[in-house]
């Protein structure tokens, strides 16, 4: 997942693997644990010295997408951009009834 969190002026980026999300076997949608991300956002942020001020997960980080040339390269450096596949901000409303 790549992980965006904030102190009071900065964002920030981190990249991380755990299990705090998973599919719905019933409908099409990313389930994601907040307290597990909230901890790995506190360890990102404290790992560089900074306060944590909020986080968001912006979406999966495609690492099979990573041509083979590249992978020994850091993620998110200059000549390796993130290979994200971003979560939709999809708005649902529904219809009064009445």
């Amino acid at each position: 997942m790549h992980l965006l969190y904030e102190d009071d002026d900065d964002i920030y980026s981190s990249i991380t693997g755990n299990d705090g999300g998973f599919f719905c076997p019933n409908c099409l949608v990313v389930v994601l644990d907040t307290d597990v991300f909230a901890r790995y956002a506190e360890v990102a942020a404290d790992f560089d010295n900074k306060p944590l001020a909020g986080f968001t997960v912006a979406g999966f980080v495609d690492v099979r997408s990573i041509p083979e040339e590249k992978r020994h390269l850091p993620v998110g450096g200059e000549d390796n951009p993130v290979p994200l596949v971003p979560f939709l901000n999809v708005n649902v409303t529904t219809p009064s009834s009445g």
